[in-house]
């Protein structure tokens, strides 16, 4: 069950990106199209070529084959997710994390399945053995029997009793009774064992998640700052071809870089959050 909320968390996210990054193309589609409507207008004025309005175009048809395919990627995510979660689903949009918990606390308290279900082996492992110690311990048997008079006495006269008293020790049966609880007492070694194994395990997982997401978290801050200039540069693009110091070729150029730059910060913001539920599903808090 621990395994398949994974494949879930995987698919959910798988869905949530490919819904980003269907956005971005979109959004550079209609982008690509008002280049070329200005590119149209430039060449009816004569300041631009027929062939820069071609490029554009070009662009344009690009952008639209981009937007089909990133259609059929976002279709094949959700198609995943609702395979999983046996529901027709589509996943909301991942919420990237503002920080990154530190290792110990992330460490500090496992609450996971698998660590419960090993918790609970070795509860179950010591009860047979405390079973099986028990088979070993004396039994203490009480008898009693009141011999018959006759005639019968009166209320005020004595009654003798005999009462016996049994002590049993199982001495024949204490070898097999001694090897069961050894048998018993191995169990419990080998299921306390395997939950250490399960602990250095999630550990080493929460390790490696955690520096995913402390790398995410870092590349994403780049992206932001990529994304910056890009939009600077294309102000200035702008700039110079109002002066007629730049060509469409310079302004398409540059709105390319900032659509490369949004797709790249999405990228990054994905892998944030994705790192950062899968740290949580490895803790057991998610």
């Amino acid at each position: 069950m621990f395994e398949l909320e994974a494949y879930v968390v995987e698919a959910w996210h798988a869905s949530a990106r490919h819904q980003a990054l269907l956005a971005d193309a979109r959004d550079a589609e209609q982008l690509a199209t008002h280049i070329a409507q200005l590119a149209q207008t430039l060449v009816e004025n004569g300041v631009a070529t027929q062939d820069q309005m071609l490029q554009a175009q070009g662009a344009v048809a690009t952008a639209r084959a981009t937007v089909a395919r990133s259609e059929a990627a976002s279709s094949a995510a959700d198609a995943a997710l609702s395979l999983l979660t046996g529901a027709a689903a589509s996943a909301d949009p991942f919420t990237v994390p503002t920080v990154v918990p530190s290792l110990s606390e992330a460490t500090a308290h496992l609450d996971r399945p698998d660590l419960q279900l090993a918790d609970t082996r070795v509860e179950a492992a010591q009860s047979v053995v405390k079973a099986e110690r028990g088979a070993a311990m004396p039994v203490l048997g009480v008898s009693g029997k009141v011999f018959g008079l006759d005639p019968a006495p009166m209320i005020y006269d004595d009654i003798n009793w005999n009462v016996m008293l049994g002590l049993t020790v199982p001495i024949v049966q204490g070898g097999a009774v001694m090897a069961k609880v050894d048998q018993a007492q191995a169990q419990v070694e080998m299921a306390s064992a395997a939950k250490r194994l399960i602990q250095d395990q999630a550990k080493l997982e929460i390790i490696r998640i955690h520096g995913e997401l402390s790398a995410s978290m870092a590349s994403l801050t780049e992206r932001e700052t990529a994304l910056r200039l890009a939009e600077e540069a294309v102000e200035a693009a702008e700039a110079r071809l109002k002066e007629g110091a730049a060509t469409m070729l310079d302004l398409q150029t540059a709105h390319g870089g900032v659509a490369e730059a949004r797709v790249r910060l999405t990228l990054a913001k994905a892998d944030a959050a994705y790192a950062h539920d899968k740290l949580r599903h490895a803790t057991g808090s998610l």
